[in-house]
């Protein structure tokens, strides 16, 4: 048995060698998918040709991401002043066109207590978080119910709603139901605090959506209904969408499988530096 597994692994190894060397995978078949989340434009290229295949993933900030409203403007500690249509908070796309989310990324795994959401204008949208399990992603609802910030106010909400959830977790989504509460429902900043009590603001975001986004958005391709997810492979070490902005780059060579595959990864080009305006 183990001479025919060791025989079968050596000739798909001098299967892949051999058409790396003759076959160039971009002359081949070229499919692409990208998709706008948020602040961050994604792109995913396949190409794929005769055994061989190379995709890349491109993962880098929307050119208007630093500007007001924008979800960047929820990275950090809050510094809106006051109640209003306020750019340094950020807003979604339309005033009451569905429901929205906010997902916050945080520089440590902790078990949280709570989370605290400072509402800078129509509060009262907030109706669930959802965390991340720290290791596999699992997402894991750790709070569903109503807003205790009131409807209409003249000052600042802060929403603190308690996590029943006893794993450590860095990644939560705030979800908002835009559609209840009329008008821009903005939010300036989403402190993730311990049982200690300590309070961690966000480092990275992304959101459902985002102010003025419907004219400067990339055309979306989607290729088998799925957008980039669709073309990741299954082999490599290329499975989702990246933590922060990059350029991933993975190759194969191999048939009826891939026997040899590589990979290289660089920051992405576009400044990702935060600016609250």
């Amino acid at each position: 048995m183990s001479i025919w597994f060791f025989g079968g692994l050596i000739i798909n190894v001098a299967v892949a060698l051999a058409i790396a060397g003759y076959f160039d995978p971009t002359s081949g078949t070229v499919a692409s998918a990208s998709a706008v989340t948020g602040d961050f434009n994604w792109c995913v290229t396949s190409f794929e040709t005769h055994g061989s295949q190379v995709i890349l993933s491109d993962f880098s900030f929307n050119p208007r991401s630093q500007q007001s409203w924008s979800a960047q403007q929820v990275l950090g500690p809050p510094n809106t002043a006051s109640v209003g249509d306020i750019g340094t908070a950020w807003a979604q796309s339309t005033q009451d066109g569905q429901e929205e989310w906010l997902e916050l990324t945080y520089a440590q795994a902790v078990v949280p207590k709570s989370v605290k959401v400072y509402e800078t204008y129509n509060q009262g949208s907030l109706c669930k978080v959802i965390a991340y399990r720290e290791g596999n992603g699992e997402p894991v609802t750790a709070w569903e119910g109503t807003d205790p910030s009131p409807l209409s106010s003249t000052v600042i909400g802060v929403s603190e709603v308690p996590l029943q959830i006893d794993f450590p977790t860095k990644r939560v989504r705030i979800v908002l139901d835009s559609v209840r509460v009329k008008g821009w429902n903005e939010i300036d900043a989403v402190g993730l605090v311990d049982r200690a009590g300590n309070v961690q603001w966000a480092m990275r975001v992304k959101a459902s959506s985002v102010y003025g986004q419907g004219s400067t958005a990339p055309t979306s391709t989607v290729v088998g209904g799925s957008g980039p997810e669709g073309l990741l492979p299954r082999w490599g070490d290329l499975h989702e969408e990246p933590p922060d902005p990059e350029t991933h780059v993975v190759g194969a060579y191999g048939w009826p499988a891939p026997g040899l595959w590589g990979s290289w990864r660089g920051p992405a080009n576009l400044n990702s530096r935060r600016a609250r305006q």
